[in-house]
């Protein structure tokens, strides 16, 4: 494994000053089961389902993989964003973008323009489009661009004068992000392809960033007062409170930073209200409210905040440093050091093994890594389909009393709906 370092002492490049040299201030854009052998013990049978998600507790639950190029030249980078299949895209250390998959691995997209030296992919769905911000001379202004794997870069026209800010992409392949004009203003934007430009007016008139877009078309960002807004096309503009909204997931769920000029405390914005989860600013939000943010901690509404460095082998070498986005499958993309050295990296959640243990008169079944975004299920026959969700069965392990009948168990994964019904039951214990 080849990583990087930000000079000979090894420290990592700090990533909002790596945005300064672009001229914008800190931004971020915005599985199926795998069948195990059965196990059998006192006539109760164990099926195992694999169950992706991100939890937390004082174990292993993460393999870290590295985001590695293997060429001196172009080691790693910073990466913006995750889609639902794994795929990271960024910035590479040779100021070109990339993106690293499980088919191809590390892949250095080049520049967007043959006369550029800067270009950094800051979204992609999954269709595989990427979202990109570039430029066509040295140190130019910066455009807005399309990368397809059949078609390479394409530019999306811009007003006159126009550079850009930030950018993202949503499942229908609608680019919401940010550019400057010549007096200085900032105009945010939602770009659909085949029908243009929609600008985002922005509260009070002031200046406005853009940051996420969901498959909805809801845009999050912040004014130049330091109010988070919500964009709706149906609704338009939303105040959502102080801070700045830095991912939206399609419930309408924000990530962010709290607080008014400078937040750095980790949030969520929902229903109106403000909620502060701690760490460092949110930077990412699935579709099942797993919030991951700077600091590189993962938060949810069932288990809390955690250090997502406790979550992975000690003797790994990595000291995790930043989480920028999570996907549905609960794949998480951020920065951190590999012996000494700055590396982007992706972990991998690490399916659960089912076990059962006599205990008394009862029966003790666990799972591990205890992931808590699962139900165990029950069935008395392998040829039917009526498995049985066990009533309060989410946390490892459960205690069930013993029979003499044959009995099967497997763990299925939370719908996205009830992850989010957890999310609610959450806000409505706060304060």
């Amino acid at each position: 494994m080849r990583c990087t370092s930000n000079s000979s002492t090894g420290l990592p490049v700090n990533r909002d000053a790596m945005r300064a040299r672009i001229r914008f201030s800190p931004l971020r854009p915005g599985q199926t089961g795998v069948a195990c052998p059965s196990l059998c013990f006192m006539r109760i049978h164990i099926l195992i389902l694999a169950c992706f998600a991100t939890a937390l507790s004082a174990e292993v639950r993460y393999k870290v993989i590295a985001l590695d190029s293997g060429e001196p030249s172009h080691l790693s980078g910073w990466p913006f964003a995750i889609n639902n299949h794994g795929d990271v895209v960024g910035e590479s250390y040779a100021m070109s973008a990339f993106r690293f998959s499980d088919a191809k691995g590390f892949e250095d997209l080049g520049q967007a323009a043959a006369g550029g030296n800067y270009t950094v992919a800051m979204g992609i769905n999954d269709n595989e489009i990427i979202s990109a911000i570039g430029n066509t001379v040295p140190y130019g202004y910066l455009g807005l661009f399309v990368y397809t794997a059949s078609g390479g870069f394409a530019q999306v026209p811009l007003p006159p004068g126009a550079d850009m800010y930030s950018t993202s992409i949503n499942n229908r392949g609608q680019h919401a992000g940010t550019y400057s004009v010549s007096n200085g203003d900032n105009v945010s934007f939602v770009y659909t392809p085949g029908q243009g430009f929609e600008e985002i007016v922005s509260l009070g008139g002031e200046d406005s960033t853009t940051f996420a877009i969901n498959d909805l078309g809801w845009v999050t960002g912040f004014v130049a007062d330091g109010q988070a807004f919500l964009f709706k096309p149906e609704s338009g503009m939303n105040d959502i409170g102080a801070g700045v909204g830095w991912a939206v997931n399609n419930q309408g769920v924000v990530a962010g930073g709290t607080g008014m000029y400078g937040p750095s405390t980790g949030g969520v914005f929902a229903n109106g209200r403000v909620f502060v989860i701690g760490g460092g600013k949110a930077e990412g939000i699935n579709n099942r409210d797993v919030v991951v943010g700077d600091g590189a901690y993962v938060w949810t509404a069932s288990e809390g905040m955690d250090d997502l460095n406790s979550l992975i082998d000690t003797n790994s070498g990595w000291a995790l440093w930043e989480a920028v986005a999570v996907n549905d499958a609960g794949q998480i993309t951020g920065n951190g050091l590999f012996e000494g050295a700055a590396c982007a990296f992706r972990l991998d959640p690490i399916p659960p093994t089912l076990s059962l243990n006599p205990a008394g008169t009862n029966l003790l079944v666990s799972w591990s890594p205890a992931w808590q975004d699962v139900m165990l299920q029950q069935n008395d026959n392998l040829t039917t389909t009526n498995w049985t969700d066990l009533p309060n069965a989410s946390v490892s392990p459960i205690t069930l009393p013993a029979t003499a009948t044959q009995g099967f168990y497997r763990l299925r994964r939370l719908t996205n709906d009830e992850m989010h019904q957890q999310f609610l039951q959450w806000l409505s214990s706060q304060p």
